[in-house]
């Protein structure tokens, strides 16, 4: 076979998604003992760690020498632009969309609920509750790899498209051409509102300028990051063009700086990954349709 083009082996990528990928839909639970439940076949006696010491070892740590190896048999720019990119991005967008659908899962949510449940004289009820947080903390584990082989797929691309010349990104908002006649007066609406509701600190013409200029001073942003996130989700689209390198959430990271009792917090990951409460989405939405509605 041609050493230049290499062929990529699936298997030790398929022992590691088995594992982390999705949750264990019907875990099993045990109540005598309650350390004899499971998770992806580890009970919770094994705890979560032992959950992510045996993905490290056995397979994360395995998989990662193994994608180093493929990189480096990929011997010329050839193969690295049309065998190893192309494998790096669909194992980034697959890890992505996994981590996406572990937060966004009502089973998980229902487990992590257990954690604020008080005990009750019901002896049984309690075993299944830590069963439950079991469950809820490996979910975690597989989060924890998801997140790092994202990293460390990035990492790959950074590395080797780094010499690929790319247009500079355009860090500021973009207002749909249908709106550019009434963006100012629909903007006043939207800031009046989320004004005095608490939900910014500024005056009217330092929001517009978030915008509608490039490169405009950011500005402070009181709730949560969920809800700005959403904000920005259902304007994209409808009020602004949907941008990518960098994506509208990445525009809004840096021109609303989130506070939260009067100390700035920079969100770990910067796009949408869940919505605010239902109160919050309704307020938003209603901001939203109120302002556009009224000008077109």
């Amino acid at each position: 076979m041609d050493k230049t083009t290499p062929i990529y082996d699936e298997s030790i990528e398929k022992q590691l998604n088995a594992l982390i990928i999705r949750l264990d839909e019907k875990p099993h639970i045990k109540t005598n003992p309650v350390e004899a439940s499971s998770y992806m076949g580890f009970t919770l006696a094994d705890t979560e760690k032992g959950f992510l010491k045996y993905i490290k070892e056995n397979l994360y740590d395995k998989f990662h020498a193994y994608i180093d190896s493929y990189k480096n048999d990929c011997i010329n720019a050839y193969a690295i632009k049309t065998n190893f990119i192309p494998v790096i991005k669909r194992l980034l967008s697959q890890y992505e969309e996994a981590e996406h659908s572990l937060y966004q899962s009502q089973t998980r949510n229902e487990w992590g609920q257990y954690f604020n449940e008080p005990l009750v004289s019901d002896a049984e009820h309690n075993l299944k509750k830590k069963a439950y947080q079991f469950f809820y903390k490996a979910s975690a584990v597989q989060i924890f790899f998801l997140d790092k082989l994202e990293e460390d797929m990035n990492e790959y691309l950074a590395e080797l498209e780094s010499a690929i010349p790319k247009p500079e990104p355009e860090y500021f908002f973009t207002v749909l051409p249908e709106y550019s006649k009434q963006r100012h007066n629909i903007l006043y609406d939207i800031y009046k509102n989320l004004k005095a509701e608490g939900y910014i600190d500024c005056t009217e013409e330092a929001l517009k300028k978030v915008f509608t200029t490039k490169e405009p001073k950011p500005i402070q942003w009181l709730q949560s990051q969920r809800s700005l996130t959403y904000l920005i989700k259902q304007l994209t689209g409808r009020f602004l063009v949907e941008k990518n390198k960098p994506s509208n959430y990445y525009i809004a990271d840096r021109y609303f700086h989130i506070y939260t009792k009067g100390k700035f917090i920079h969100p770990a990951k910067i796009r949408h990954d869940k919505d605010p409460s239902p109160e919050v989405k309704e307020f938003l939405d209603k901001v939203i349709d109120d302002a556009i509605s009224a000008y077109m």
